[in-house]
């Protein structure tokens, strides 16, 4: 069986899914070097804020303009 890596850059996720808060896979995500976006319905809590400083919230609802130049700021695109 073959495996595979990839290079992340950024992800996009959402703060709060039905199945629970994304931050433990956030936090490892970033330790890891990749940049987050988090896009949400949600109240962002001051704890998820500080878990992850460098990320950027977009508020919904968000156009896809806005989320793009977002990542772009991100990764100096």
């Amino acid at each position: 069986m073959r495996t595979s890596t990839c290079r992340v850059d950024v992800a996009l996720l959402d703060v709060s899914l039905p199945d629970g808060e994304t931050l433990s896979f956030a936090r490892i995500l970033h330790s890891n070097g990749v940049r987050l976006v988090f896009h949400t319905w949600h109240t962002v809590s001051d704890a998820v804020r500080s878990a992850v400083p460098s990320a950027i919230f977009a508020q919904n609802p968000v156009h896809a303009r806005q989320l793009v130049r977002q990542i772009a700021d991100l990764t100096g695109s």
